[in-house]
């Protein structure tokens, strides 16, 4: 399993705890596919 939090108001994930931020946690594939989502449609950046 990979974690990370993201902060959906100022669109970053990070590997590291966010105050404040939503959680994820899911099996590698699905992790990067949901993180590739992210960055590439819809503006986050990766801390």
């Amino acid at each position: 399993m990979i974690k990370a939090w993201i902060d959906t108001k100022n669109k970053i994930i990070s590997f590291h705890i966010i105050p404040h931020s939503t959680f994820f946690e899911a099996e590698k594939e699905k992790f990067w596919e949901s993180i590739m989502i992210l960055t590439n449609k819809k503006g986050f950046r990766i801390q």
